[in-house]
């Protein structure tokens, strides 16, 4: 059996990357059947494929069918990182998240939060709580919750230090809302023995990481196109790259960057005027690379 190209060869952690002016999942494609080289078609069944989210997973299909040609092989394991079933590999049997309470449904979710502020909060705001007004807070409350449970900030009672100074009294209130609710909203989940997607998926992330550097995966599993934005994320394409068959394959990062160009990237504060690279730079300082 010839193989021109190992990913797994020599010793982890192993991150790679392909430039940001190729195409991407032709050339992640293109790789692997090079690294199966002649092996048997079956091969390549018993691989995961971590990608960001699941149109590139099906476009990956696509774009392995196409390099493959008249070639016969089997489709790995491709599964997409941003949304991991736990019935499905890398979490099967599926007792990663025995211990964790089960999601709420997004759609009980709203109209619970909504419930929620019209029975507790509608004295915090000048104008009538009209059920729309109250799904429409019940968004916004949503969407702020979701940020943090991504980020994995623990305490979102710090929402209560936003207003400082004179500000403008909406702004007060609104802080006033976000402080009260974001407190209350953990207590009825908790009543009703759920959790928040964004929390479950967050945590269920960080099991798997912990898992795979613990237990680390017999067979080939790549992560590729991610940027790890969300911390655990990160977490899991850490493990990858230490796995004993294991890869990361980035995406656009920039190799003809200076050393202090690299270095001065992870100083700006402001996210207006971040280098491009700063995700990477975070997910490369996270993993100690």
């Amino acid at each position: 059996m010839s193989q021109a190209f190992d990913p797994f060869a020599g010793r982890g952690p192993r991150w790679f990357a392909i430039p940001s002016y190729r195409p991407f999942l032709e050339d992640l494609a293109a790789g692997i059947l090079e690294w199966l080289g002649d092996a048997p078609p079956e091969t390549l069944s018993d691989a995961v494929i971590l990608l960001p989210n699941r149109r590139a997973a099906r476009a990956f299909g696509a774009a392995l069918a196409r390099q493959a040609g008249d070639r016969p092989v089997l489709l790995p394991q491709v599964r997409p990182l941003g949304d991991l079933e736990e019935d499905e590999p890398p979490f099967s049997p599926g007792d990663l998240g025995l211990d964790l309470p089960p999601a709420i449904t997004p759609l009980s979710r709203r109209f619970e939060m909504a419930r929620m502020i019209g029975q507790d909060f509608s004295g915090l705001f000048d104008r009538e709580m009209t059920l729309p007004y109250a799904l429409e807070l019940a968004d916004a409350l949503g969407g702020f919750i979701d940020s943090c449970q991504i980020e994995e900030i623990e305490d979102l009672g710090r929402v209560a230090n936003l207003v400082q100074g004179d500000l403008a009294l909406h702004w007060e209130k609104s802080a006033r809302f976000l402080s009260a609710s974001v407190e209350a909203w953990p207590k009825r989940l908790a009543e009703l023995g759920l959790i928040d997607p964004a929390a479950r998926r967050a945590k269920l992330l960080r099991l798997l990481a912990e898992r795979w550097d613990a237990h680390p995966p017999s067979g080939p599993v790549i992560a590729a196109g991610s940027t790890g934005s969300a911390p655990a994320a990160a977490a899991v394409l850490g493990a990858v790259a230490r796995a004993p068959m294991g890869c990361v394959v980035l995406p656009g990062l920039d190799h003809a960057l200076s050393d202090d160009v690299w270095t001065s990237i992870g100083a700006g504060t402001d996210p207006e005027e971040q280098h491009p690279q700063s995700v990477l730079w975070r997910l490369l300082q996270s993993n100690n690379v």
